[in-house]
């Protein structure tokens, strides 16, 4: 990562942001090449240092369609990084650590709220590895910048694509992947008055990722706590048998609900 890590004072935002795609594209065909082509023995660490310096002075020099642009490229190419370098939990800390400075300029992005809303989900849909901290998204969807209206223009916007989410459905890592952009989804409904269609997004997507203890809380956060209970009783007859680590979490909160309502 040398060749990006050099002395900015004098360089050209665009020639830099030109420089950072082709390093991480370059890393990238590394990469893949190299999961292709698996060399036994010691797997290199990956150095994404100056991806996130570019980030950082993308920032500072007011760039910030570059900067985004950058950041969903990293996010799209993680698999790969990640990978490529011997699954190291190292390299997504480093992903991680790429994608702070990009989610707190993201207030100061030059677009529209609910442009600047839909950036964050539709980089959180192609987020297979989590490179987006939890709590730096949650930090940026506290904002009071966002009113109802632009919360009203993103759950359309997830309700329609959330089904085409890679990945999810195959593998338990999957289910857990869509669990958390659901838990996403019921923020953006609390937030647009729609709490009727968070509702019906979390029962058609029960049956793709078991969301039954986030239904539950969904209907309690309501006051419909009966209702929490038959959902719960659902979900652990049906996985009881194959995923007891699941059911055991279920089973817990359905006794803390007992007497309740």
């Amino acid at each position: 990562m040398t060749d990006v890590q050099t002395d900015t004072t004098l360089c050209d935002p665009q020639d830099m942001a030109g420089r950072l795609h082709t390093a991480l594209s370059d890393l990238v065909r590394d990469c893949k090449a190299r999961m292709l082509r698996p060399r036994p023995g010691h797997q290199p660490t990956a150095d994404l240092s100056g991806f996130r310096l570019g980030i950082t002075w993308l920032a500072q020099q007011r760039q910030m369609d570059s900067m985004l642009d950058l950041a969903e490229q990293l996010v799209r190419e993680a698999p790969a990084l990640v990978g490529g370098h011997g699954r190291k939990p190292e390299t997504l800390d480093q992903l991680r650590a790429c994608m702070v400075p990009v989610l707190r300029a993201l207030p100061e992005v030059n677009r529209p709220p609910a442009q600047r809303l839909e950036w964050l989900f539709g980089t959180l849909l192609v987020d297979e590895l989590q490179c987006l901290p939890h709590a730096e998204v949650m930090a940026v969807l506290e904002r009071n910048a966002f009113q109802p209206r632009h919360w009203q223009y993103i759950v359309p916007y997830l309700e329609q694509n959330l089904p085409k989410v890679k990945g999810t459905g195959l593998s338990w890592q999957g289910q857990e992947r869509r669990r958390r952009l659901l838990g996403y989804a019921w923020q953006a409904c609390q937030k647009a008055g729609w709490a009727d269609r968070a509702e019906a997004l979390f029962r058609r997507e029960l049956s793709v990722c078991a969301c039954y203890g986030e239904l539950a809380e969904l209907l309690v956060h309501r006051g419909d706590v009966e209702e929490a209970q038959t959902v719960l009783l659902k979900g652990i007859a049906k996985y009881n048998a194959s995923r007891p680590e699941l059911t055991m979490g279920w089973l817990d909160r359905l006794e803390s609900l007992n007497g309740v309502g």
